[in-house]
């Protein structure tokens, strides 16, 4: 079977809505009203931003 998100393993949302979330995280909107914009649950909004912010955190 194709991955579904070539950003997220085992990613259970599409690519769009990962580049969605990702785009509205630089626009410094929350998890919780990013969650509402996309449609998506907002524990998996609230996760993604988490594993953004870990991921800058290796970065820096």
């Amino acid at each position: 079977m194709a991955q579904k998100n070539r950003y997220l393993l085992r990613g259970r949302i599409s690519e769009r809505k990962s580049r969605e979330l990702l785009r509205l995280f630089t626009l410094d909107i929350t998890a919780d009203r990013a969650a509402v914009l996309t449609g998506l649950n907002h524990k998996t909004a609230a996760a993604l931003y988490g594993l953004l912010r870990r991921r800058m955190g290796e970065l820096s």
